[in-house]
């Protein structure tokens, strides 16, 4: 421990034992006087027949209330009482129900029923996006080799027309 705090220590420890002396001291040494008188300035407290009548019968109904309760012997107490104690460390209660039993189960059945039916419709859909994606890169294969045969195409037509001799220009330009 460092010199720090064990000096911290002693000094708390003599503050409060000189705080807790002190004290002591101021209530056992005064002298008391043992005929005090106490003067209430006021009203009388005056009671008539009535009033006294009436709060004893209340408080006779208050401790008749307070009577001592006969224990109860129950021979799983001991286990109760284990079981209260792990209810309340665990926060966990148990409880059964024959109705809330059956609603359960028709929950439970209802959910197996709509996850079935969920994920036969992503079956089904998994199925349809790869058809379309099947056909989309059919039309792509499709759309390539159309633009190789438009190109063939024009080089064809080029060469046709393309006069290869002054006889042939001749008649291309008669036919125009």
């Amino acid at each position: 421990m460092s010199a720090r705090k064990r000096i911290y220590q002693l000094s708390l420890r003599a503050v409060v034992v000189i705080s807790l002396t002190s004290s002591w001291i101021s209530v056992y040494g005064q002298t008391r006087n043992k005929a005090e008188i106490h003067l209430a300035v006021g009203q009388p407290s005056i009671w008539s027949l009535a009033q006294a009548h009436y709060l004893l019968a209340t408080m006779r109904e208050s401790n008749r209330g307070l009577a001592v309760t006969a224990p109860t012997l129950n021979p799983n107490e001991v286990n109760g009482l284990r079981v209260d104690v792990l209810t309340q460390v665990l926060g966990a209660d148990l409880e059964f129900s024959g109705l809330a039993g059956m609603q359960n189960q028709l929950a439970v059945r209802q959910f197996q029923s709509d996850l079935a039916s969920k994920q036969t419709a992503r079956a089904r859909l998994d199925e349809r996006s790869n058809e379309r994606q099947a056909v989309y890169d059919q039309m792509g294969r499709n759309g390539r080799k159309l633009v190789s045969l438009q190109a063939q195409q024009g080089e064809i037509s080029a060469r046709r027309f393309q006069p290869t001799s002054g006889l042939t220009r001749r008649a291309i330009n008669w036919l125009n």
